[in-house]
């Protein structure tokens, strides 16, 4: 099994704050992000995360 990174610096600014801070929502989960076709568009992220 390889190992899975996801880049934060290509989630919207807003989400990367509220994670570096530990402030983002409890759904949102290194797996859910590991696992997660992550859109490029930080609306569509926002959304797809439930936090906009």
């Amino acid at each position: 099994m390889g190992r899975r990174r996801v880049t934060i610096g290509l989630l919207a600014p807003d989400i990367q704050k509220m994670l570096l801070q530990g402030k983002a929502p409890l759904h949102i989960t290194p797996d859910v992000l590991l696992n997660s076709d992550i859109p490029m568009d930080w609306d569509e992220q926002r959304r797809m995360f439930g936090m906009g």
